[in-house]
């Protein structure tokens, strides 16, 4: 990639994911009626904390941050249109994968906007949050003029993709409960492996525009690291982030002239589900422990998948 590349789809996407951090840290730490420490947006039970009970502050954080990392991502995505003269709608791309943005500001709204208690437990969030799931996947799914080859493919994958991505909102959510603040960011960068090294192995678009969802991470990385994304507020971010890897993942995989297994596809997708899976089994105040073991999960899952795929290419 030349020097504007690097611009449009790096530098851009990581200053505006930089400011969203640093609004939403000051939106989670500045509400004025009580030290951060006492606001956690996720984790107080449901009896004890309602919306009216939590400064308004507090409850957009998690939003603020979602919908900044989202624009980062489509800042990139509009940059490459621009630099490459790309003539469609913007609302509307003809390009398929273009249209996955629509699902990161879906899922930054409905499941950032809901994480305190009740509302995160409720069974109507979960309600939208699969319609939104399956919304995501009819959306990464190809169609249109060039595309009926594909349409046989449809259900199995719809449901593939459908399916994976809701565990995978369950389970950043799961994550954030479990207070993962500090290296949830680090399961959203593993999430995006895989689809940065579908992309780059079918179509260099999507290569870059995963390149600006992962620059858009690395901010969200080191805010967290340092404290400043406590309290459920980090996983406003991990939602977007879940329905672009379903997105990408799909995307590559139609723009592929391999035939690869469809499971290794599914271990790109399921690698957050699988860190909280196994999360669950450790004890929550073993930072260190859960964070060696879920890189060894995420690792293991792409390793797999990635070595199936290119022993598929030689």
């Amino acid at each position: 990639m030349d020097s504007t590349a690097w611009v449009v789809n790096g530098l851009i996407p990581m200053v505006i994911a930089l400011s969203a951090c640093w609004l939403a840290g000051r939106l989670s730490a500045g509400s004025g009626t009580a030290p951060s420490s006492e606001l956690p947006v996720l984790r107080e039970p449901a009896a004890r904390r309602t919306c009216c009970s939590v400064p308004w502050p507090s409850l957009l954080a998690p939003a603020v941050l979602g919908l900044g990392w989202s624009l980062a991502v489509l800042a990139g995505l509009i940059g490459w249109r621009i630099a490459g003269d790309v003539e469609s709608s913007f609302l509307w791309p003809e390009d398929f994968w273009q249209r996955g943005y629509l699902s990161l500001f879906a899922a930054a709204l409905l499941l950032g906007m809901t994480t305190w208690s009740p509302a995160r437990h409720a069974p109507a969030r979960w309600v939208a949050a699969g319609l939104l799931a399956m919304a995501t996947a009819s959306l990464s799914l190809p169609s249109g003029s060039g595309w009926e080859d594909a349409l046989p493919a449809h259900q199995g994958w719809g449901l593939m993709l459908g399916g994976s991505c809701l565990l995978g909102f369950w389970a950043v959510d799961q994550l954030a409960a479990r207070d993962a603040d500090r290296w949830l960011p680090l399961v959203v960068l593993a999430m995006l492996a895989g689809p940065m090294f579908v992309a780059a192995t079918t179509y260099g678009a999507l290569a870059q525009w995963t390149l600006a969802a992962i620059a858009a991470t690395l901010p969200c990385i080191l805010f967290a690291a340092a404290g400043r994304l406590r309290h459920g507020v980090v996983v406003g971010f991990a939602y977007p982030g879940v329905a672009f890897a379903t997105a990408m993942i799909a995307a590559g995989r139609f723009f592929s002239y391999e035939n690869h297994p469809w499971w290794t596809y599914l271990g790109m997708l399921l690698v957050a589900p699988a860190v909280a899976l196994v999360d669950r089994g450790l004890p929550a105040g073993k930072t260190w422990t859960r964070i060696i073991v879920a890189a060894c999960v995420s690792t293991g899952l792409i390793a797999v998948a990635v070595a199936r795929q290119l022993q598929a290419t030689e």
